[in-house]
């Protein structure tokens, strides 16, 4: 899905899609980001971009049932913000059956681009290695499982948000 408030896009904003993320893990920040960049474009010619991308691109149909059209990985251009939504359910299954998004966060994270992860997708995040000696977090239910999947980050089970440079994770969606 591709929301252009202006031409040419001076923020561009890619989000990682599979089966198993939450909806509203993509939904919410992109209406957080799109009223921001309307507030700030008010005069001026501030745009904003989303790129929904999946590993084969086109319609995808999530664990709810909802299908969003994605473009597949190869259309991932320089983007600003990367979004690694929260998974639902289980995130091992989803780091075994989709090894591909860690790549693409990897390749977004060589670029020093911005990254966030929401609630559970943090084991995304997490799995590239960029996260070793940095502050994380992830969703309360998970906090046993990442804590033993990825002893080297500093798992800050105490805050909704952390920060570790250019890196930024979301205990939960709201």
């Amino acid at each position: 899905m591709r929301i252009k408030t202006s031409e040419p896009a001076s923020f561009r904003v890619a989000a990682l899609l599979h089966e198993n993320i939450l909806a509203s893990s993509i939904t919410l920040p992109m209406e957080i980001l799109a009223g921001a960049a309307q507030a700030l474009g008010r005069g001026a010619q501030q745009s904003l971009s989303f790129q929904c991308l999946s590993e084969q691109g086109g319609p995808l149909t999530l664990q709810t049932g909802l299908t969003v059209a994605t473009e597949p990985f190869g259309a991932l251009t320089d983007a600003d913000l990367l979004i690694i939504p929260a998974i639902w359910r289980q995130p091992q299954r989803v780091l075994q059956k989709h090894p591909r998004h860690i790549e693409v966060i990897t390749q977004h994270l060589s670029k020093r681009g911005l990254t966030v992860s929401i609630g559970s997708g943090s084991f995304l995040l997490a799995a590239t290695g960029q996260m070793n000696g940095r502050s994380a977090t992830t969703h309360w239910h998970y906090f046993e499982k990442f804590a033993v999947r990825y002893p080297k980050v500093e798992l800050k089970r105490q805050h909704f948000i952390t920060t570790a440079g250019r890196l930024f994770c979301a205990a939960s969606i709201n």
